[in-house]
């Protein structure tokens, strides 16, 4: 767990509201469903390029409390937790525009669930259709 300890406390010095719990768990999960470095790739790799929903759901189910996100303008899902966004990576490093709930994709959610031969018609998601939802359903000071 040196290696773990050492990640951990070098993201905690850069992010020092960062949840230590948070990023604890993020290790163990990568690292405790490899062997090594190639094996830890892997599996990262899983959750960076197309299963991030699924990593999001995860933190979410194991720390109450936050929201899952869309890093708006990419193709990318997180967990934002008191205001720091986590994915696969620990604290998230994209280089994002804004961080959208997830309940403003509508059905553009689906594209993260990769879900076999389901329906859906795809309409993307633009400034203008998340400026409508936000004006419909305002996100509380808290949580803007």
């Amino acid at each position: 767990m040196a290696n773990g300890k050492n990640l951990i406390d070098l993201t905690m010095q850069k992010h020092p509201h960062a949840n230590k719990d948070i990023l604890e768990f993020i290790y163990n999960f990568f690292s405790s469903h490899s062997s090594g470095i190639e094996d830890n790739e892997h599996v990262r790799k899983i959750f960076r390029d197309g299963y991030c929903y699924y990593f999001a759901l995860m933190l979410q189910d194991a720390f109450p409390g936050g929201k899952i996100v869309w890093c708006a303008p990419f193709g990318h899902i997180a967990y934002q937790y008191n205001n720091i966004v986590y994915d696969i990576e620990g604290v998230n490093k994209s280089e994002v525009e804004d961080y959208i709930p997830i309940s403003y994709l509508g059905e553009r959610i689906y594209e993260f669930k990769h879900i076999p031969n389901q329906k859906y018609t795809f309409q993307e998601t633009t400034e203008k259709d998340i400026e409508q939802k936000q004006k419909r359903n305002p996100l509380p000071l808290s949580e803007a």
